[in-house]
Protein backbone atom coordinates (compact mmCIF):
# COMPACT_ATOMS: atom_id res chain seq x y z
CA UNK A 1 0.00 0.00 0.00
CA UNK A 2 2.82 2.50 0.69
CA UNK A 3 5.26 2.96 -1.77
CA UNK A 4 8.45 5.40 -2.02
CA UNK A 5 8.28 7.68 -5.23
CA UNK A 6 11.07 10.02 -5.68
CA UNK A 7 10.71 12.26 -2.36
CA UNK A 8 7.18 11.36 -1.86
CA UNK A 9 6.01 8.23 0.30
CA UNK A 10 2.74 6.91 1.47
CA UNK A 11 -0.91 8.71 0.87
CA UNK A 12 0.76 11.92 2.63
CA UNK A 13 3.23 13.73 0.55
CA UNK A 14 4.65 16.87 1.67
CA UNK A 15 6.48 19.14 -0.96
CA UNK A 16 9.66 20.86 0.63
CA UNK A 17 10.14 23.17 -2.58
CA UNK A 18 12.86 24.13 -4.85
CA UNK A 19 16.07 23.89 -2.85
CA UNK A 20 19.63 24.58 -4.28
CA UNK A 21 21.10 21.66 -2.34
CA UNK A 22 18.02 19.51 -1.12
CA UNK A 23 20.35 17.05 0.50
CA UNK A 24 21.61 19.66 2.62
CA UNK A 25 18.08 21.04 3.71
CA UNK A 26 16.84 17.14 4.21
CA UNK A 27 19.76 16.74 6.82
CA UNK A 28 18.66 20.00 8.36
CA UNK A 29 15.52 19.34 8.62
CA UNK A 30 15.55 15.86 10.08
CA UNK A 31 19.00 16.42 12.08
CA UNK A 32 18.79 20.24 13.12
CA UNK A 33 15.59 21.43 13.67
CA UNK A 34 12.02 21.88 11.61
CA UNK A 35 10.82 25.04 9.99
CA UNK A 36 8.90 25.62 13.11
CA UNK A 37 11.75 25.68 15.33
CA UNK A 38 14.25 27.27 13.27
CA UNK A 39 11.52 30.25 12.74
CA UNK A 40 10.92 30.42 16.82
CA UNK A 41 14.25 30.42 17.36
CA UNK A 42 15.36 33.37 14.90
CA UNK A 43 12.02 35.17 16.36
CA UNK A 44 13.56 34.70 19.83
CA UNK A 45 17.11 36.45 19.36
CA UNK A 46 15.58 39.20 16.80
CA UNK A 47 13.02 39.67 20.44
CA UNK A 48 16.02 39.86 22.39
CA UNK A 49 17.81 42.65 20.19
CA UNK A 50 14.27 44.52 20.06
CA UNK A 51 14.40 44.88 23.65
CA UNK A 52 17.76 46.21 23.45
CA UNK A 53 17.15 48.50 21.06
CA UNK A 54 17.91 52.38 22.34
CA UNK A 55 14.61 54.02 22.97
CA UNK A 56 15.61 56.70 21.42
CA UNK A 57 16.23 55.03 18.12
CA UNK A 58 15.43 57.13 15.30
CA UNK A 59 12.95 54.79 13.50
CA UNK A 60 10.29 56.14 10.85
CA UNK A 61 6.64 55.33 11.05
CA UNK A 62 6.84 52.61 8.60
CA UNK A 63 9.71 50.86 10.75
CA UNK A 64 7.92 51.71 14.19
CA UNK A 65 4.75 49.59 12.38
CA UNK A 66 6.80 46.72 11.49
CA UNK A 67 8.44 46.17 14.69
CA UNK A 68 4.96 46.77 16.53
CA UNK A 69 3.50 44.14 14.02
CA UNK A 70 6.47 41.80 14.69
CA UNK A 71 5.44 42.14 18.33
CA UNK A 72 2.41 42.03 18.16
CA UNK A 73 2.70 38.43 16.15
CA UNK A 74 5.53 37.83 18.22
CA UNK A 75 3.00 37.62 21.68
CA UNK A 76 0.42 35.60 19.38
CA UNK A 77 2.75 32.79 18.80
CA UNK A 78 3.13 32.94 22.60
CA UNK A 79 -0.16 32.88 23.80
CA UNK A 80 -0.71 29.74 21.65
CA UNK A 81 2.66 28.21 23.18
CA UNK A 82 1.58 28.63 26.37
CA UNK A 83 -1.72 27.17 25.56
CA UNK A 84 0.22 24.13 24.56
CA UNK A 85 2.99 23.87 27.34
CA UNK A 86 3.56 24.49 31.15
CA UNK A 87 7.29 25.72 30.32
CA UNK A 88 7.84 29.62 30.16
CA UNK A 89 7.52 31.37 27.39
CA UNK A 90 9.27 34.18 26.08
CA UNK A 91 7.11 37.65 25.33
CA UNK A 92 6.84 41.41 25.05
CA UNK A 93 5.31 42.74 27.90
CA UNK A 94 2.88 44.65 25.55
CA UNK A 95 2.42 46.22 21.93
CA UNK A 96 4.46 49.33 23.07
CA UNK A 97 7.44 48.27 25.96
CA UNK A 98 10.26 46.30 24.10
CA UNK A 99 10.97 44.56 27.67
CA UNK A 100 10.49 40.84 27.49
CA UNK A 101 9.04 38.55 30.09
CA UNK A 102 9.02 34.58 30.55
CA UNK A 103 6.05 33.49 31.57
Amino acid sequence: MFRAVGSQFGLININLGQSSNPTVEEEVLTDVASYGRQLGRISDALAVLLARLPPAAELTAKEQDALADFRQMFNNIADVKARHSDKPVLRFKDNLAAELTSK
